[in-house]
């Protein structure tokens, strides 16, 4: 069976897709290397500065990882104080994590770096050539909504 011009291509892009994504990680690794913290670490940061306090289950359930995991999770960054643990007033049972002062200077600066290694990675791009890809994106992203709803209903 003969391979179509597409199909060379998506195999291309899938390559190409998985090597940036490794090199973006690597610069996502180094702003954290001094804490030694992992990508699901900067999510879960991430989540809290969006969303506020949350107990580990809604944490585990967002982040669609096991709630074992998260606890793990939570543990690395309380140990880097980037978090902070309280008792739930409503249910003295549960607990309620929240990003401390540490953890939002922390995530602010790890923005920054992190802007700063795609823009490294985007340099040698136009202007026209980043606008046409983030179109793209914003396409693929949009369609994927759309299907995660229909998948949903």
């Amino acid at each position: 069976m003969k391979t179509t011009k597409k199909e060379k291509l998506m195999v291309e892009l899938i390559g190409s897709f998985h090597q940036l994504k490794k090199v973006a990680f690597e610069n996502l690794k180094l702003s954290f290397s001094d804490k030694k913290l992992s990508p699901v670490h900067w999510r879960l940061l991430c989540l809290l500065k969006k969303t506020g306090e949350k107990h580990p289950g809604e944490l585990a359930s967002e982040l669609g990882i096991t709630p074992s995991a998260v606890s793990q999770y939570i543990n690395g960054l309380l140990e880097n104080k980037l978090v902070t643990i309280k008792v739930d007033k409503d249910d003295r049972r549960l607990r309620l994590v929240k990003l401390s002062g540490k953890g939002k200077s922390f995530l602010n600066s790890s923005r920054k770096k992190t802007r700063q290694a795609f823009e490294l990675l985007f340099a040698d791009l136009t202007e026209e050539e980043i606008e046409t890809l983030l179109n793209i994106f914003r396409k693929i992203l949009k369609e994927n909504r759309i299907n995660e709803k229909k998948r949903r209903a």
